[in-house]
């Protein structure tokens, strides 16, 4: 069900809900094609107004805000049991795309949300007709969030992180005085742990996604079979999801996947990425239908 949220006057959101779940949104730009964009950790869909200009008139773009940020809505008690699955989001997003009469789509992803766009992609093969990746997570599973997120070891070592913030932060600036980390990862790991608030939305992100891991060989064979129009951007300076993983996973695609370096760290919700973007679509064909 896609209703207004109580603030939709002020801010454009809506809310699409399904039982339990619930994602709100607001929409940029005015085209005739829809496109699904979710944002990366700790940040919210109004990232996405900056695209507006640069595709706004190809797509109308509904901007989500993930689980576990904005208004959207995610149940407590199924955060340590009966995560989310995969059927779950593709019958949240077949009754959002009911709603809006919608056909086909295309998604945009960055950070975390390129995890759920390449799950869309899994779970609408043949209904995704442009694929925007930047940093996208879920192209290679990273052996830290896999121990953290899936083993009951690693979930007890981040509880004790949680409570222990200073000891794991003095470990944490070790690592990076011993050059065993980067300053930039390290940085990046102090910017979304600084506080109980973000390590305790970063642990119910984990639990909450962790059985959403997608199907990387399915997606290929269909970027190939249906030669969809898709783009990964990296930045070439990103410790996080760095450019080396997308440069793997576009190796043996079919050419109308392009994979772009910019002058970038992790962050690349930018106006000169929009600019890429927006020169990228228009050199597209459509995928085959």
């Amino acid at each position: 069900m896609v209703e207004n949220s109580p603030d939709a006057h002020k801010i454009r959101n809506k809310l699409l809900t399904h039982g339990e779940l619930c994602l709100s949104y607001r929409t940029y730009g005015h085209g005739s094609q829809p496109l699904l964009a979710f944002h990366g950790f700790g940040r919210s869909g109004t990232d996405f107004q900056l695209f507006e200009a640069a595709i706004g008139h190809v797509f109308t773009i509904y901007a989500f805000d993930i689980f576990h940020h904005g208004e959207s809505c995610y149940p407590e008690s199924r955060i340590e049991k009966n995560t989310l699955r995969k059927t779950e989001i593709k019958v949240l997003f077949d009754v959002f795309l009911k709603a809006i009469n919608a056909d086909f789509f295309s998604v945009m992803g960055f950070s975390l949300g390129g995890k759920i766009a390449l799950t869309l992609l899994e779970q609408f093969p043949d209904r995704v007709s442009h694929l925007i990746l930047m940093a996208p997570d879920g192209v290679f599973i990273n052996r830290w969030y896999k121990f953290a997120a899936k083993t009951r070891l690693g979930k007890g070592v981040y509880k004790w992180v949680d409570r222990n913030p200073v000891v794991f932060f003095r470990f944490l600036d070790f690592l990076r005085w011993s050059h065993i980390i980067h300053r930039r990862l390290h940085r990046w790991v102090r910017m979304n742990m600084d506080t109980a608030e973000k390590r305790e939305r970063v642990y119910k992100l984990w639990m909450t996604f962790r059985n959403i891991d997608p199907d990387i060989p399915a997606i290929r064979t269909t970027l190939n079979k249906r030669e969809i129009p898709a783009v990964l951007i990296f930045g070439r300076y990103d410790r996080v999801i760095p450019p080396a993983i997308g440069e793997r996973f576009s190796r043996g695609l079919s050419e109308s996947v392009q994979f772009k370096v910019l002058e970038h760290g992790h962050m690349l919700m930018l106006e000169d990425v929009a600019a890429v973007v927006g020169n990228w679509l228009r050199r597209q064909k459509p995928a085959k239908m």
